[in-house]
């Protein structure tokens, strides 16, 4: 596999992952969030999990190259 068809899949894992995480919360939010705070708790939780699914993809790669 090329390294930019590689990375293209990367990318798609990282944003189904990110979406499967977001759409919970979405869901306990009401879909539009209301108050300012809850609006920010939500993209600071969307970038909580778009990091945190970026740091676990890495290290299964770099398990997979091992």
């Amino acid at each position: 596999m090329g390294g930019s068809q590689s990375n293209k899949y990367n990318f798609l894992m990282l944003a189904a992952y990110t979406a499967f995480d977001i759409l919970p919360a979405l869901i306990l939010v009401g879909i539009l969030p209301a108050d300012f705070w809850v609006y920010l708790l939500f993209i600071l939780a969307v970038i909580g999990s778009a990091t945190y699914n970026y740091v676990i993809l890495t290290k299964i790669q770099e398990m997979e190259q091992k």
